[in-house]
């Protein structure tokens, strides 16, 4: 395919995988943890802070998490209400 030669394209193609894996890895792991580093979200999936940052906010203004942002600790905090909620509802689901 001639568009693979572009750069540009290419670019784009990666940061939108890397971008996906983000966010199933932030809703997939959600349940299992408490709180991840925005450092290390950027380190672990090679997107830099601001890319990070403008994808959590999204997520968090969507409700695809239920999480907040802690400047103090640099870091996205799960909340437990919500997720213990959202079993609730995963489990009312179900039940039909």
């Amino acid at each position: 395919m001639p568009e693979f030669n572009d750069e540009t394209f290419k670019s784009t193609l990666i940061y939108r995988f890397k971008e996906t894996a983000l966010k199933a890895f932030l809703c997939r792991a959600a349940r299992a943890y408490e709180a991840f580093s925005i450092q290390v979200l950027c380190e672990n999936f090679e997107i830099s802070r601001a890319q990070v940052m403008s994808i959590l906010n999204k997520m968090i203004l969507r409700n695809k998490i239920h999480a907040h942002l802690d400047s103090t600790s640099d870091s996205v905090v799960m909340d437990e209400e919500r997720k213990l909620s959202n079993e609730a509802k995963e489990l009312q689901q179900l039940s039909v």
